[in-house]
């Protein structure tokens, strides 16, 4: 009779507690309802238990560290797997709440969402959503909603039933998931370390000019300057088709997750139920990585890039070629470098444009199996004597060409482009790089005396992951 009395009470008693507006479960949060840095169970559990909502402590930084607010792959239930805790939003990264605080995360009073703390007489806001549709809306109309797809979303349950006033996936920290847009305002900024998740040094993004083709290509920075970017992503069914410049820096499945499953023909759209639970994040040493969280208790890396230090932009100066292999930098023959190594330049011309570009001096260096940065002029020609015809023309701007004989059965309306002319000094030379088009060669314009002669160099490359 007494432990049933004992349970009666302490069943009371969690109503009781639970009926107020701080206690509740589930995936909604209700305007007078908070989630607080010290209680777990007031954290947001997507519908499906798929992310949850809720202040966390990095992992590798000890438990009375600094507090943030964040969604993360909801942990298993009965699981015999040790589960690692994957965030993949921050809100308020670069202002942390402190040891000594207690974080408060809800719907404001001007119908923001905040993070805040309230443990002092003056309430410190440590994290605002910004956005100019809440003017519009009444706070004790809103509800946020953390979605099976980690989309953290404020709706206005007014009359507009369903708006959304602002979501996590408009503005994301380090993290991609399926169901987001790549669009050009908006981009990925990495931790500062392991396990500090302030803004870090490297960004991914679309580039925000629009490519010969009108397609997209995409950039890592490291502060301002390129660190990595990714050929120009042209039409996918032609490349597929003709096997014509076929690269795997951009590979048809990121493609098609970073444009929404929106830019590709429908025929060619690869599921998004294929994704499962994969994301795409860039991480602090400037990685952008596609991994997929399937596999008991690890992930695995589908994708990655730059995956090795010759990928990596410019890394040994112009008109210098990088060797996975041998660690080592090369002029290309005609090409030196005068301080071996110490001009992050790279290398120059050994003979001045005023002999090279005379006709019976103009020398030809054939490449093969070389990569190297994007050409300033594409266009159709029949022949590749008309592709060498009209670099020279263009000397002494025209750097190098590269031409690729039409497939047979191509579609004119497609219009392809096989020859390429580069007026810049060429970039990122990257030897033994190969692709479906066999026939596709680098010819860089030299003087006819200067071929044959090389130049190897040493420089310090940072160490750069190795794909799988």
């Amino acid at each position: 009779m007494r432990t049933g009395f004992l349970s009666f009470n302490l069943y009371t008693s969690w109503l009781l507690i639970c009926s107020s507006p701080i206690c509740f479960a589930g995936d909604t949060l209700s305007t007078g309802q908070k989630i607080i840095g010290n209680e777990t169970l007031t954290n947001l559990v997507s519908a499906g238990k798929i992310f949850e909502l809720g202040f966390f402590t990095p992992d590798m930084s000890g438990g009375d560290s600094q507090r943030y607010l964040g969604i993360w792959y909801h942990k298993q239930e009965g699981s015999e797997q040790p589960q690692k805790q994957t965030v993949v939003w921050v809100a308020n990264r670069d202002s942390p709440v402190a040891v000594d605080s207690t974080g408060v995360f809800q719907i404001a009073e001007d119908g923001n969402l905040v993070v805040v703390d309230n443990t002092s007489g003056n309430i410190k806001r440590y994290w605002s959503s910004t956005n100019s549709k809440v003017k519009n809306s009444s706070p004790k109309n809103m509800t946020v909603k953390l979605m099976d797809s980690g989309n953290l979303v404020l709706l206005d349950n007014d009359e507009h039933k369903g708006v959304k006033l602002w979501e996590s996936f408009k503005n994301p920290t380090n993290t991609f998931l399926p169901g987001m847009k790549m669009e050009r305002n908006l981009k990925l900024t990495s931790w500062r370390s392991v396990e500090d998740p302030g803004s870090g040094n490297f960004t991914f993004n679309m580039e925000q000019t629009i490519g010969v083709f009108g397609v997209n290509r995409f950039n890592i920075l490291n502060q301002d300057q390129i660190y990595w970017e990714s050929e120009e992503y042209m039409t996918l069914t032609f490349r597929e088709k003709f096997d014509f410049d076929q690269v795997d820096d951009i590979n048809s499945e990121v493609y098609n997750l970073l444009t929404n499953f929106s830019l590709l023909e429908k025929k060619e759209q690869i599921p998004m139920e294929n994704y499962g639970n994969t994301r795409l994040f860039i991480d602090s040493s400037g990685v952008i990585q596609w991994v997929d969280n399937n596999l008991l208790g690890g992930e695995l890396v589908k994708w990655m890039q730059p995956k090795t230090k010759c990928l990596t932009y410019n890394v040994c100066g112009n008109f210098a070629t990088c060797n996975d292999d041998d660690k080592v930098c090369k002029c290309l023959p005609g090409f030196y470098n005068e301080h071996r190594g110490r001009d992050k330049e790279g290398c120059k011309r050994r003979t001045s444009s005023s002999s090279w570009c005379t006709g019976n001096d103009t020398g030809f260096l054939n490449l093969t199996m070389i990569k190297t940065g994007r050409p300033d002029k594409m266009v159709t020609v029949q022949y590749e004597e008309d592709c060498a015809s009209m670099c020279i023309e263009m000397c002494p701007q025209c750097q190098a060409y590269s031409y690729a004989p039409l497939p047979t059965n191509y579609q004119r309306s497609v219009s392809p482009t096989n020859c390429w002319i580069w007026t810049r000094n060429l970039t990122t030379l990257k030897e033994e790089y190969t692709n479906l088009d066999h026939d596709r060669r680098l010819i860089v314009l030299v003087d006819k005396s200067d071929i044959g002669t090389f130049q190897f160099f040493s420089i310090k490359i940072r160490h750069i992951h190795n794909c799988m």
